[in-house]
């Protein structure tokens, strides 16, 4: 089984592959394999594609916009992955907010509390608002040429897995949910510490 999941920024994507980590330990977990940062942040050499799809039972993670930079093959994506699924998010505001938060620290992979800079500077946040709009313009066309399945973070964290479970064939195990998709456990904070509309990275 050869599972491929593309995602815009900020939707937990992380927090699921994790999940499926614990779920599937006989599965090799390949997060952004085609990326250079993060190939440089992990010191290993960005994964070629064909090397990829001749493993069995992986679970890949990448951004949507790598796909098109490096000029992939739509249709043998589609022909080389048994599942494919696509994370959005809903709510464009907070997702770009907690995005140009990260771009600014470096810090996509925050592990601890912290609260939202809003002192982002105005080139950066139009930045990463074009980086968004630009990948959430992708969605459409890769539901449609990849026969992907789309679920949205504020469904899954505010509502339930179960959706998402059933297209990975993966169970609920209320201790990994607990320690990686439960809404109680987000990172971001807001100045009193206490929020109305609860926010996980």
């Amino acid at each position: 089984m050869k599972i491929l999941m593309l995602y815009t920024p900020r939707c937990g994507s992380t927090s699921i592959l994790r999940y499926f980590e614990k779920i599937k330990p006989e599965f090799e977990i390949i997060n952004q394999p085609w990326s250079s940062a993060v190939s440089k942040l992990e010191n290993r050499k960005p994964l070629k594609y064909s090397d990829i799809i001749k493993k069995n039972n992986i679970f890949v993670k990448s951004t949507i916009n790598i796909i098109f930079e490096l000029k992939f093959s739509i249709k043998n994506i589609k022909d080389n992955f048994d599942k494919i699924i696509i994370l959005d998010r809903k709510d464009d505001e907070e997702q770009l907010k907690s995005y140009s938060h990260a771009e600014k620290h470096q810090s996509f992979l925050e592990s601890s509390k912290y609260l939202l800079d809003n002192n982002v500077d105005s080139n950066l946040y139009q930045t990463c608002n074009y980086f968004l709009l630009r990948e959430k313009g992708e969605i459409e066309f890769l539901i449609k040429e990849l026969n992907a399945e789309l679920f949205y973070y504020e469904d899954l964290y505010y509502g339930n897995f179960d959706k998402l479970f059933s297209s990975l064939e993966i169970d609920y195990v209320e201790e990994y949910y607990k320690m990686f998709l439960d809404i109680k456990n987000r990172y971001r904070l807001n100045d009193s510490d206490i929020k109305t509309k609860k926010t996980l990275m």
